[in-house]
């Protein structure tokens, strides 16, 4: 069986694969602690988002193709914009202050061996790219910086974001960046291997993902290292594609349980 080498760039989601637990939700919560009285609950927007998802994936039947999954997911944007347009348009995020947002770093899990593992790719100068579908990056920001580590050209954040003005959300997101699907991620995943080219990174690019919006750019890059049991592994079945158990074997998708396997990777 064939080992794999050496990471030598490397692409991270950030809920599930990082974190234990999705942290949207903590985000959401921040609004409602400054905002007890908004007039609609967060099941509101839940609502909005699983009613037009449900309407979307009813004109869908089995994906089992690279192309099925690309252009579903391409349309499934305007299905993650529709309950963003709900919370601009009913104004959720209005005077929040990123410092609330920070604030609620501290209830975030993340997985065990972690930041041992990206101690030694950031200490290595290893480029490091976050890609997230979150809707922002100041929690994230906030427990890097916590572990001692800030973004610079090394390690970099790319994620949706509200837009600030000093130090208080206006309500709006930023339309400057745009990851709400597998298909953002792919188109992003395409732009972050250009720019490792002109760094003479040819090979040796990972990415590591949990769901099935990490599915499609995880095929993009040389390798694909799925973590934990989210939805990603279902997918790559479904689409009748082969992957590992393990970092070990043929396939170029592995599966493994924590970071703590991506030690020799590092």
């Amino acid at each position: 069986m064939s080992s794999l080498p050496k990471i030598k760039a490397i692409v991270l989601d950030w809920d599930d694969t990082i974190t234990n637990k999705d942290t949207i939700s903590l985000v959401a919560e921040a609004a409602y602690l400054t905002k007890p009285e908004f007039p609609q609950p967060w099941s509101h927007f839940s609502e909005v988002y699983y009613s037009n998802y449900k309407l979307y994936t009813s004109n869908w039947g089995e994906r089992t193709t690279f192309k099925d999954e690309l252009e579903f997911q391409k349309g499934l944007k305007q299905v993650e914009l529709s309950s963003v347009n709900e919370y601009v348009g009913l104004q959720l995020f209005k005077d929040i202050s990123t410092k609330s947002l920070e604030d609620q770093s501290s209830k975030v899990e993340i997985k065990p061996n972690f930041f041992q593992i990206f101690q030694k790719l950031y200490d290595n100068k290893i480029p490091i790219i976050l890609l997230s579908c979150n809707w922002t990056s100041i929690i994230m920001d906030k427990i890097f910086k916590d572990h001692g580590f800030e973004q610079h050209e090394h390690f970099k954040i790319i994620t949706n974001e509200f837009e600030v003005e000093q130090g208080i959300l206006t309500g709006q997101v930023l339309e400057n960046v745009s990851i709400r699907t597998g298909a953002d991620k792919v188109e992003h995943v395409h732009k972050i291997l250009q720019d490792l080219r002109k760094l003479g990174i040819n090979d040796g690019v990972y990415y590591i993902g949990d769901s099935s919006t990490d599915v499609l750019p995880m095929l993009e890059t040389d390798y694909g290292i799925v973590i934990g049991d989210g939805s990603a592994t279902k997918t790559l079945q479904r689409l009748n594609i082969n992957y590992d158990e393990g970092i070990k074997g043929d396939s170029k998708i592995k599966h493994i349980k924590n970071w703590n396997e991506l030690n020799e990777l590092v």
